[in-house]
């Protein structure tokens, strides 16, 4: 069983009141890293029932949220649809490299960023990448 598997299974209990105030602290820090973001795109890469980029949602101008479990993206989903959220794109991890999630052209450096667990965009550092256009918050 792979942790896709497990993530499915425990998708519908995920959301404890541990979780969600680690959630919390994590977008709190990251709201106090980005500033004012409302002109800004977000990435909740690997976002299982959407924790952290639900706290974000209204700090930003839309938000992506993408994980390769598909009940935790249906938790995701109900939360979208439960507060009529209208700026949230939900997308499945398994099909990034085929599928196009309008208007989040996904770019490969900005993909990258997700799997050093870090925030602070890495591009900034690097005169070989561009500027970074995307802020995004890591799931945990």
């Amino acid at each position: 069983m792979g942790n896709t598997d497990k993530f499915d299974m425990i998708a519908n209990m995920y959301d404890t009141p541990e979780r969600i105030h680690i959630a919390k602290v994590s977008s709190d820090a990251i709201r106090k890293y980005v500033g004012d973001a409302k002109d800004k795109k977000a990435i909740d890469f690997g976002c299982g029932t959407g924790l952290v980029g639900m706290n974000l949602i209204n700090d930003f101008h839309s938000v992506l949220f993408l994980d390769t479990s598909e009940n935790m993206i249906q938790q995701v989903e109900q939360k979208i649809s439960a507060g009529n959220i209208r700026n949230a794109v939900v997308g499945r991890q398994s099909n990034i490299r085929t599928q196009t999630y309008s208007p989040y052209p996904l770019p490969e450096a900005g993909v990258r960023l997700s799997f050093f667990g870090c925030f602070q965009p890495l591009a900034s550092n690097s005169p070989s990448l561009p500027a970074p256009k995307w802020i995004i918050p890591i799931s945990l």
